[in-house]
């Protein structure tokens, strides 16, 4: 009897351990959920099937399927290499794969035939074949040539099925036993879908109500902001205003600030004029017979330097006083216009 099956990357199987109980057990899941894929895995131990390497995992490793027994334990490993460990606990015999058949010692371990493993549809094994079908059955098992091992293969064959079919008589009473336990299942699993569709349509709720409460949240915090803004808002004339008033009070600050430096660039200029009138006329009287033409030449440059000089200074002298007023009249309107009491810090000027 079959008691363990354990399987790692075998088609949809990672790692997948199944304990079997005494009697009937059922393997149930969702279409592809790997059902099939266990039977596959107890093939590939028991009769060598499928061939190839189509069965192993995507995600690659060594493909592993133990099966334990109410006797033995076999082991079947396929990496580079394709053995069968019989008894890998305590004696582990190592036994190669080859083609399409199992090493004899591995199949005596199993001690499963095609009467204990077939498919769904498959009929019972020998109870509804023909004479002839049986015959050739036991023909090719038994070798013709070889009478009295034939005999005695027919022999064990016919006490196996006899067995099989008294163990399969008592398993089916006892099933059908377990079955009219099991009488309330289908109304369970009516029960059991109208529950998930509630709990669905719970879940679906909780979660529309957590979103409205997000929503609600937000506009309140809106509202809030609404409120702190509109403070500001109510003084947004006045304050474009002053900020008017005080960019243009800015643009004659950096004229006067311009004019200042021509000025005071001015008088030092004018100074230096004076330092070097003196020097000039100092060096006429000492040098005057020496290079007076020169002198002459150079105080007529001087000259129009000067002029030129106070043409620049009275020109400037008048854009002072354009630039002064247009001050004091930015100034005087920026205080008619500002109030005593700031409206965005709300202190006194």
């Amino acid at each position: 009897m079959i008691k363990q099956l354990s399987i790692k990357n075998f088609q949809s199987h990672k790692d997948t351990e199944l304990e079997f109980h005494p009697g009937v057990n059922i393997i149930v899941g969702s279409s592809d959920s790997g059902k099939t894929a266990i039977i596959r895995a107890l093939r590939w131990v028991v009769q060598n099937r499928p061939l190839g390497d189509s069965y192993r995992s995507h995600w690659g490793g060594d493909t592993e399927v133990v099966l334990h027994t109410s006797d033995n334990t076999v082991k079947r490993i396929k990496s580079k290499t394709d053995e069968y460990l019989l008894n890998p606990e305590s004696e582990s015999i190592v036994f190669r794969a080859f083609g399409t058949s199992v090493p004899e010692e591995i199949d005596k371990a199993i001690n499963i035939t095609d009467i204990n493993l077939q498919s769904q549809h498959d009929p019972a094994f020998l109870i509804s074949s023909n004479s002839g079908e049986v015959s050739r059955h036991f023909n090719r098992i038994a070798r013709i040539e070889e009478i009295d091992s034939s005999l005695k293969k027919v022999e064990s064959w016919y006490r196996k099925v006899n067995q099989s079919l008294e163990v399969s008589s008592d398993e089916l009473d006892r099933h059908k036993q377990q079955l009219h336990e099991y009488r309330y299942i289908d109304k369970l699993e009516t029960e059991v879908e109208i529950l998930e569709s509630l709990q669905t349509e719970k879940t679906k709720l909780f979660t529309q109500k957590a979103d409205l409460r997000g929503t609600i949240e937000q506009l309140q915090n809106t509202e809030q902001d609404i409120q702190q803004k509109s403070v500001v808002l109510g003084a947004e004339k006045q304050v474009d205003s002053i900020i008017s008033i005080a960019k243009k009070r800015g643009v004659g600050l950096k004229r006067r600030k311009q004019l200042t430096t021509i000025i005071q660039a001015i008088s030092e200029t004018a100074e230096k004029i004076t330092e070097a009138s003196s020097i000039i006329f100092t060096e006429a009287v000492i040098n005057q017979l020496l290079d007076l033409y020169n002198k002459l030449d150079a105080g007529k440059r001087d000259r129009q330097h000067t002029e030129d000089i106070l043409k620049r200074l009275s020109v400037c002298r008048k854009r002072i006083q354009i630039a002064e007023q247009k001050a004091s009249k930015l100034e005087q309107q920026w205080h008619d216009n500002m109030p005593e009491v700031c409206p965005l810090c709300g202190k006194e000027q």
